[in-house]
Parts: C-alpha cells; structure tokens; sequence
C-alpha cells in the first residue's frame, strides 16, 4: 500500500511546489483526509470487498446483553454463533430492528445493530460470535501513513 507521502508529491507536482515551499505537508494532510474519507464513504456506499472483514473469534459471556466490536467496525453485515470453546460450525443468527423481548436460553439467535451497539438476547450460557461487518480504514495523519 502506498504511503501518504506519495499523494502529497504527486499535489506538490502538480501545484508546482517540488520544493516543499508553500504546501508543506501541515497544509496539505487536512485535504487528502478530506479525500481519503470520500474514499471511504463511496467504498462503503458500493459495499466494496476493500472494506469487508471477518472478526476474530468473540467471547460472549452469559447473560451478556451487548457484543464487543471490532475497533474498525463501522457497520455489521452479518453474526454467527456457537458454543464456547467449540470446534462446531458457527449457525447464523438473525437480524431484528430492535432487540427480542424473548425468555433467554443457551443461544443467542437473535442480534440488532442500534446506537452503535450488536444487542442481543442475553443467554444463559457462554458463547463465541463471529461478526461479517464493513470496516473503516486508517485516516492519513502524517506523509508516512
């Protein structure tokens, strides 16, 4: 993957600033992040494999209402479940709008994504999650980014 530094070049090339005079890199990094997250919102609009991931293995204690995230999650797709320390398959879990006012059991099977939290129903015995989701990429801050 390129660097940052290799768009900053290319814009003092073309603003004919080779020297580094005028558009140093304070001046021009605030722009290519404005660009870079353009970027980032079409790729994410179009659904594009670049920003598709699958999460680690994720513990889900008993009687846990809520699903960490991944840190540069930004939209789940899809959860799977399974019992914890299994080697089974995971089965696939169902998205709701809002979370199911269900009794709780060993399962978790349903799952709602709602201000920026996986909520599920709590269940009653440990379980490890795998989440499909789209991902955020890393904002350019520095030319060596």
């Amino acid at each position: 993957m390129a660097l940052a530094s290799v768009a900053l070049n290319d814009a003092r090339a073309r603003l004919n600033d080779v020297a580094i005079t005028f558009f140093t890199d304070a001046i021009l990094i605030p722009f290519l992040q404005i660009a870079f997250r353009e970027l980032q919102l079409r790729l994410h609009v179009k659904q594009n494999p670049v920003i598709k991931e699958a999460s680690t293995i994720v513990s889900v204690a008993a009687n846990a209402t809520t699903v960490t995230l991944p840190a540069d999650l930004i939209q789940p797709q899809r959860l799977e479940e399974r019992e914890a320390g299994s080697s089974e398959l995971f089965d696939k879990m169902i998205e709701d709008d809002f979370e199911t006012n269900i009794e709780s059991i060993e399962r978790i099977r349903f799952w709602a994504w709602r201000e920026e939290e996986i909520k599920i129903v709590p269940p009653t015995q440990n379980r490890e999650v795998r989440i499909y989701y789209l991902k955020g990429l890393t904002v350019p801050t520095t030319g060596a980014s």
